[in-house]
């Protein structure tokens, strides 16, 4: 197997050159791609589930909050019995809600953290390269 190689001049010319692969440097090459898409979406998966938690926990208690103190006015008239199940039903609707947004806002915490880690990563990289 082979693979191209790219590398830019400080003059800015390109220069490209081929180099053979073994099949153990391929396989290798391979797994940590592999290992690497998977701690990715792990990462993502807990994010999410982590947000996802704390979103329904949040619009659990948001609903609760809501039915407390905006209960209607015509509630103790016991006027159907499906509004009063309805009623009961509004904190499962807030914790629905709260799930949906806690997994956006957990998987845009996920990117922002891990794209922060790998920007800390390469400049601690490229310091060292540079005192070398």
């Amino acid at each position: 197997m082979r693979r191209t190689i790219c590398q830019i001049r400080d003059n800015g010319d390109i220069y490209k050159h081929s180099e053979s692969v073994s099949v153990e440097q391929f396989v290798r090459l391979s797994f940590q791609r592999l290992l690497k898409f998977a701690s990715r979406a792990l990462e993502y998966c807990f994010g999410a589930y982590i947000g996802a938690l704390l979103g329904w926990l949040g619009g659990w208690c948001t609903g609760d909050i809501y039915v407390e103190y905006f209960e209607p006015v015509y509630f103790s008239d016991f006027s159907g019995l499906d509004e009063v199940v309805w009623w009961d039903q509004v904190p499962h609707a807030f914790a629905k809600a709260g799930i949906l947004v806690g997994t956006a806002i957990g998987a845009v915490v996920i990117s922002v953290l891990s794209h922060k880690i790998s920007n800390n990563k390469t400049d601690d990289e490229g310091s060292n390269y540079l005192d070398q």
